[in-house]
C-alpha cells in the first residue's frame, strides 16, 4: 500500500515511482514475449497494429495478465483513486517507439474538450517499462509539477496557419515549447528502473526519455500503458474522445473486443472497466 507521503508526493509532483514491483525472472519473461512478437512480426495478425505496436497482446499472451497487474500494481491505483475506480485497458505492447514533449490530454485540448482542466480530479497513467531508462531512452522524462498547468503543446499541432507560422519563428529564436521544455528548472529523467511501476498524471508535461539526433538503441525498449480515472466527468470525457478518435490505434478500442481475463482482474480489484 501506498503511505500517505507518497499519495499526497503524486497529487503535488505528478507523478510517482514505485520500485521493485516486478521480480528480475518476470520482466525478462516479459522480454522475451515482446522480442520474439515483433521478431516473428505479430503485429500482422492483430487488427490495427504496426511495426512499433502490438494489439490485442492478451490475446496472444494471456499470461502476462497476471503478471502485469499484480497485487501491488492494483493496490498503487486504488490507493490513488480510493473506492471508485475505472479503468481504461490498453491492450498493446510499444516498441521503440519515442514521442516528444506532450500532455495526453492536447488532443482534446484542440477538440474544444476542457474537463480534464480539474485537476482535482485524478486522470492516471501507469506506465510498464521492461527495462532500466538511461539517457538512451527507455523510460519518461518529465516536468514536476506541470500537471496543473496550462497546456503549451496543443498549438504545436495545430493545423491553423497563423499558429504554424509563430511556431516556426519561435523555434528560429529558440524559443519553441518544446525548447523551453528542454531547459525547464523542473525537468526530470526518471531514474525508473526495470521491475519499478510508473504513475503518471496523462496531463503532465512529459515526453520519451532520448538524446536527440539518437534513434540507435543499443537495447529494445518496450512499455505498456493503462489510463484509470474515477468515473466522474474528467474520466468519462476522456474515454469518450479517445473511443471516438478515427486512427487506426485508437478504432482498437471499438473494433476488437477486450478479453474476459481482463474484466475479471478488475472485479478483483473492484473497479469498473470502460472499454
Amino acid at each position: 500500500m501506498l503511505s500517505p507521503e507518497q499519495i499526497l508526493s503524486f497529487f503535488e509532483d505528478g507523478f510517482i515511482l514505485i520500485p521493485q514491483v516486478y521480480t528480475k525472472e518476470e520482466i525478462k519473461y516479459c522480454r522475451d514475449i515482446f522480442i520474439n512478437a515483433f521478431k516473428e512480426e505479430l503485429w500482422r495478425k492483430a487488427p490495427f497494429s504496426s511495426a512499433s505496436i502490438i494489439n490485442d497482446i492478451y490475446s496472444f499472451y494471456p499470461d502476462l495478465v497476471d503478471i502485469i497487474f499484480n497485487q501491488k500494481y492494483m493496490y498503487a491505483v486504488r490507493d490513488l483513486l480510493g473506492a471508485s475506480a475505472y479503468w481504461i485497458p490498453e491492450c498493446s505492447v510499444h516498441y521503440n517507439r519515442i514521442t516528444d514533449w506532450h500532455k495526453d490530454s492536447s488532443e482534446q485540448e484542440l477538440a474544444g474538450v476542457t474537463s480534464h482542466h480539474d485537476v482535482s480530479s485524478p486522470l492516471l497513467q501507469v506506465a510498464n517499462y521492461f527495462q532500466d531508462n538511461t539517457k538512451e531512452g527507455g523510460g519518461l522524462t518529465v516536468i514536476r509539477g506541470s500537471h496543473k498547468n496550462a497546456d503549451h503543446f496543443a498549438k504545436m499541432h495545430s493545423p491553423f496557419l497563423p499558429l504554424k507560422v509563430i511556431n516556426k519563428l519561435r523555434k528560429m529564436a529558440g524559443r519553441s515549447s518544446f525548447q523551453l521544455a528542454d531547459r525547464h528548472s523542473e525537468l526530470i529523467d526518471l531514474s525508473i528502473k526495470a521491475g519499478d511501476l510508473l504513475i503518471f498524471d496523462l496531463r503532465i508535461d512529459h515526453r520519451s526519455t532520448f538524446i536527440r539526433g539518437n534513434r540507435n538503441f543499443s537495447t529494445d525498449k518496450f512499455a505498456i500503458f493503462n489510463t484509470f480515472g474515477k468515473g466522474d466527468q474528467v474520466t468519462m470525457d476522456y474515454f469518450s474522445f479517445m473511443k471516438e478518435r478515427e486512427s487506426g490505434y485508437y478504432r482498437y478500442f471499438k473494433d476488437v473486443p477486450l478479453i474476459d481475463l481482463i474484466y475479471q482482474k478488475a472485479e478483483d480489484a473492484n473497479m469498473k472497466i470502460l472499454y
